[in-house]
């Protein structure tokens, strides 16, 4: 149980980590703006 909490750790780390250097240089406050647009895009069927 705890090598699958710890790969689960890592793996998260690693979503972080990559999170992080697609930011690059937009300020946290700014970059909710195109997370939250990501997240809703809708696409017209």
């Amino acid at each position: 149980m705890d090598k699958e909490n710890s790969t689960e750790t890592a793996f998260e780390k690693q979503l972080w980590d990559a999170a992080c250097i697609l930011r690059g240089n937009v300020y946290t406050a700014e970059y909710k703006h195109i997370l939250m647009g990501l997240i809703f895009l809708q696409i017209p069927v």
